[in-house]
């Protein structure tokens, strides 16, 4: 009766050692795995970061030769062009759209 107590005792330590090993390495797996996840989501956040700096960059760029061309516009620039002063101005009102208005523009 004894050497039953003690297999029996022997069964139950090698399980439960065994689940003990196994719970380990699946931590060990997924402890790998969280710490790539995030040093990948780091590495792309700085990417991130960068392309908007460089888009920022280029659009600092554009402002300034807007600016630089929208002062260069005088009225004597544009005379020389060829536009001349409006001597008439039509102004046009914005209307509601009703079935109404709609059987009227046919």
């Amino acid at each position: 009766m004894n050497t039953r107590i003690q297999k029996l005792s022997f069964t139950l330590e090698k399980n439960i050692l065994l689940s003990l090993g196994a719970g380990f390495i699946v931590f060990a797996f997924a402890y790998t795995y969280f710490l790539i996840l995030s040093i990948s989501a780091v590495v792309a956040r700085e990417e991130f970061v960068y392309k908007t700096q460089i888009l920022s960059e280029k659009v600092a760029t554009l402002e300034q030769q807007y600016l630089f061309a929208s002062n260069a516009i005088t009225e004597h620039y544009a005379f020389d062009q060829g536009y001349v002063p409006v001597s008439r101005r039509t102004f046009v009102e914005r209307g509601t759209l009703t079935l109404g208005t709609l059987g009227n523009a046919r």
